[in-house]
């Protein structure tokens, strides 16, 4: 991040559809990292308040070309872990971490994403990717990790078994498969308590989002008793963990494994991607300690 101070007039004004995207991507960057270089500022913060509920509105269907919704969600998500460090938000309105779940957590799960219990076609979040280097695979990455970590992040621990289980209860094929995928990658947050800048890019388990390195641990605890400095508090990744193993086990995970491939069939180039779903349940297996 350059010490020149940079203006983003163009960002002021109220319609955000008017806005450059070249502007708003360099804006959320610049939120994002200028604490780390240079400490918490309250001019970040009232632009991060501004920013947030008004960018929110360009994710859109998935269907903009303008505005890639994925990248945005993303960057929007890294910012909110970035200025909103502790869960219980305590120099923010009681209703902003209400609202943060209503919103920007909730994007990947609004009714227009989805079809009949499937997720429908759109550009915002595909399960199912085509790489031109392995052919087809599942991305538990950008909607899906940005999603599931707020939810983890912000959500009180005794909601935490009731989410899960809706998101265990999704009947589609490739959302399970990238679901697991997602657990596989993200296992260094919830079971390690470690910060997403410690997230590698795997290709295999794919759990990053845009400007997820951004995030690390700070330098000294968020609060008194907060003596293990991990990105999701204690509380929330053992009520995750408890929560899963009691839902999870490798039985179900091979009945997932059976419907993905009749799901799919002799679908060219889906090897994979079925190589992938049973290795990342083997490492979910491992790390969550799953019977």
């Amino acid at each position: 991040m350059s010490e020149e101070r940079r203006l983003f007039s163009g960002l002021m004004d109220e319609d955000p559809l008017r806005w450059r995207q070249d502007e708003l991507d360099c804006a959320l960057f610049e939120l994002s990292s200028g604490p780390g270089s240079f400490g918490a500022r309250r001019e970040w913060l009232v632009w991060f308040g501004f920013l947030l509920p008004r960018a929110q509105t360009l994710i859109g269907d998935g269907q903009q070309p303008y505005f890639f919704g994925r990248w945005l969600h993303g960057a929007l998500t890294t910012a909110t872990f970035v200025h909103c460090p502790d869960p219980s938000l305590p120099n923010l309105p009681p209703h902003v971490r209400r609202d943060l779940l209503d919103t920007l957590a909730r994007t990947l799960f609004t009714a227009q994403r989805w079809n009949q219990g499937r997720v429908a076609a759109n550009n915002f979040f595909e399960p199912l990717g085509d790489s031109p280097h392995h052919g087809l695979y599942f991305d538990g990455g950008d909607a899906l990790a940005a999603s599931c970590l707020l939810v983890l992040k912000y959500l009180d621990a005794e909601l935490i078994d009731g989410w899960l289980v809706s998101a265990l209860g999704i009947s589609d094929p490739n959302w399970r498969a990238a679901f697991v995928v997602w657990l596989a990658g993200s296992s260094p947050l919830i079971v390690d308590g470690a910060y997403p800048d410690q997230l590698s890019h795997s290709e295999l388990y794919p759990a990053t989002w845009q400007h997820h390195h951004l995030i690390h641990a700070p330098a000294s605890p968020l609060t008194l008793d907060d003596a293990e400095n991990s990105f999701i508090d204690s509380q929330r990744r053992h009520a995750f963990v408890s929560s899963l193993r009691r839902q999870l086990d490798r039985s179900r995970l091979g009945r997932w494994r059976e419907e993905l491939t009749a799901s799919s069939g002799p679908r060219h180039g889906s090897e994979y991607a079925r190589r992938q779903y049973e290795t990342a349940a083997e490492r979910v297996i491992e790390r969550y300690g799953l019977s």
